[in-house]
């Protein structure tokens, strides 16, 4: 079992390269927090709001983001394989060369998002088709 974070407000926290493993971050508000290359394997952030915050580098494969507010986030080289990230808000974010196989972005909002470089082999897009 992880760290509980849950309902904390951690706006502008720095967790750069922390290990945060399996952590019940729910409903935190981590807005402008420094998470890059931070391993948040299997992490509940459900209902998070984690606004223009960075993540680059990360480790968030496994990890739930059901209904999160990830507005402008920065995932790029983040591993997100995996990831439960239905109807997530995840406008304008940064997936530049991220892992996303597996993830379940089913009904996630991913207006202006970037994916360059991404891998979404079986990932469910917003649409619930699977990507190739």
């Amino acid at each position: 079992a992880g760290s509980m974070l849950g309902a904390a407000r951690m706006t502008g926290a720095n967790f750069n390269g922390a290990v945060l493993r399996e952590a019940d971050v729910r409903r935190a508000r981590l807005d402008g927090a420094d998470l890059a290359g931070a391993d948040l394997f299997h992490a509940a952030l459900d209902f998070s709001v984690m606004r223009r915050a960075r993540a680059e580098g990360a480790n968030l494969s496994g990890a739930r983001l059901t209904g999160g507010d990830f507005v402008e986030t920065n995932f790029s080289r983040a591993d997100l394989s995996g990831a439960l990230a239905t109807g997530a808000n995840m406008r304008g974010c940064d997936f530049l060369d991220a892992r996303l196989e597996g993830a379940d972005l089913r009904k996630a909002i991913l207006t202006d998002a970037r994916f360059e470089g991404a891998t979404l082999k079986d990932a469910v897009m917003p649409d619930g088709t699977r990507a190739q």
